[in-house]
């Protein structure tokens, strides 16, 4: 357990560290309001630091910076928010005070202003990206040798693929086949149903139409596809050539493969609240000193979706914060009356 001398060389040592990215010694924190020490216990506690992991020494300079697991600790307990922020907050107020756009447009707007602000990248998720749901799914027969596939979405979307039936099939046979699959996928997450179709596509297991089976789900997916399309916004991508963010342009290149839709939902989309996480929280991009700041919003129940930020992990945390915060929370503000 840290001493509160500790935890006030540590904060200072952090900060000092984002703000230049250079190594700290203890002269350049020593006289600091709240560090009435002498630099022999500043330098004692800074070797204390160190043996303990929050603080790492690097080869060029007798200064020390934050480890990984000392910038964890700023942030679960040490962390200010900037109050100076709230000086950018005209410009959220005005996107949305002025906001003429629909949902899915708001939120792209969000993420290039958040973008534009911290010159990090932003992300933004639709809400239909985890929260629309198969309402029905069902074969229509248009005649003996044509019919069409019907999806219909929670949110009121209609899909629909019209269907060649062949000769060594039989409408009763596609018609018992979709009451099959429409009781085992309706009322379920698109996220959910793609996975379970994908699953049945690849090992074949809903056997009844034989060889049709494949091509039938192809369909299905494919069209559920150009729902799941779109939902996942990226803004200011380029910002993340900085040299802070990667060891190396084999990294860089990488961790850009890396960073999509899937990897990206997958981390952050159950989050309940602000989420910060640093490099090893970040298992698909690896040898990075990324930082992934998330929040959730929402527009109803049913419509959630999140916001995100990806930063080098020498970040302006106490100002990010709070902007990311405020952006989310005007987002769920701006729909809840609908």
């Amino acid at each position: 357990m840290l001493t509160n001398r500790q935890k006030l060389i540590l904060k200072a040592i952090v900060e000092s560290y984002i703000e230049d990215g250079m190594p700290v010694g203890s002269r350049t924190i020593t006289g600091m309001p709240y560090l009435d020490y002498s630099s022999a216990t500043i330098r004692f506690d800074m070797q204390t630091l160190e043996e303990l992991g929050y603080l790492d020494k690097t080869h060029t300079s007798s200064g020390r910076i934050p480890s990984e697991k000392g910038l964890r600790y700023y942030l679960d307990n040490l962390l200010t928010r900037d109050r100076r922020v709230v000086n950018l907050f005209p410009l959220v107020d005005d996107l949305f005070q002025k906001n003429r756009f629909s949902k899915k447009k708001t939120l792209q707007k969000a993420a290039d202003l958040l973008s534009a602000i911290t010159n990090y990248t932003a992300i933004s998720i639709n809400p239909s990206d985890d929260f629309s749901y198969i309402k029905k799914i069902e074969f229509i027969s248009l005649s003996d040798a044509e019919g069409v596939i019907i999806i219909v979405i929670g949110d009121g979307t209609v899909l629909h693929h019209k269907l060649t039936i062949t000769s060594d099939l039989t409408i009763e046979e596609l018609e018992n086949f979709f009451v099959k699959l429409n009781n085992m996928l309706k009322n379920k997450s698109i996220v959910k149903v793609m996975r379970v179709l994908v699953e049945r596509y690849q090992s074949r297991k809903l056997r009844p139409l034989e060889n049709h089976e494949e091509n039938i789900l192809k369909i299905i997916i494919d069209l559920l596809e150009t729902k799941h399309t779109d939902e996942f916004y990226l803004s200011g991508a380029t910002n993340m050539f900085d040299d802070d963010y990667f060891s190396s342009f084999d990294a860089l290149k990488e961790s850009m493969i890396q960073l999509n839709e899937a990897n990206i939902s997958n981390l952050i989309s159950r989050d309940t609240g602000l989420q910060i996480r640093l490099g090893s929280d970040i298992g698909f991009m690896p040898k990075s000193n990324v930082t992934i700041i998330s929040i959730p919003y929402r527009f109803s129940d049913l419509e959630r979706g999140n916001l995100a930020l990806i930063g080098p992990m020498r970040m302006n945390y106490s100002e990010v914060v709070p902007l990311i915060e405020y952006i989310a929370i005007n987002l769920s503000n701006l729909y809840d009356k609908e």
